[in-house]
């Protein structure tokens, strides 16, 4: 049985399970339009494995795992959240989200962003929360300012993400 790590009125986000790989390459990794401003190229399946066996959590609350919709049980892409490793301070925290295509315009990445934040906060009361996104990526930056995010830095280069612009719940 695969064991929720939060849930929201629409949505579970659960551990991955094998079976989950071949969707999230299927519909995340090896989709252009996903991919092109996460990391700017897509997976083969022998990479999503790898990486999904690299970063994928096997039972913690921070690391990646799959969401889901609750009512047909359909894997729409994954979220994360992990130590904000920027400012080497301890208590703060970053999330983010990754939708398949057809996930998108639904409200899901508002509410998941809304999910991991309250997740965050009940885990660690004292924390800061951050997130990024792409400086060409309007709709997360959109998102990011819905749920109180406001942008601290423009354009800044992250290792092995590239440009970001970088957001701090207020």
């Amino acid at each position: 049985m695969k064991k929720t790590i939060l849930e929201t009125a629409r949505l579970k986000v659960q551990i991955v399970q094998e079976e989950d790989i071949e969707p999230l390459y299927k519909d995340c990794f090896s989709d252009k339009e996903v991919m092109k401003l996460l990391l700017g190229r897509t997976f083969t399946l022998k990479e999503t494995k790898a990486y999904v066996e690299a970063n994928f959590s096997k039972g913690s609350i921070l690391d990646f795992c799959v969401a889901f919709t609750k009512v047909s049980n359909e894997l729409i892409g994954y979220i994360g959240m992990f130590t904000y490793g920027y400012n080497n301070r301890e208590d703060e925290y970053e999330f983010g989200y990754i939708l398949k295509q057809e996930a998108w315009g639904k409200g899901y990445a508002t509410e998941l962003s809304l999910g991991q934040i309250k997740k965050l906060k009940e885990s660690f009361p004292s924390c800061t929360i951050w997130a990024t996104a792409h400086p060409e990526n309007m709709a997360s930056k959109k998102v990011l300012k819905k749920v109180k995010m406001t942008c601290v830095e423009e354009q800044i280069t992250m290792p092995k993400r590239g440009l970001r612009d970088v957001y701090k719940l207020t």
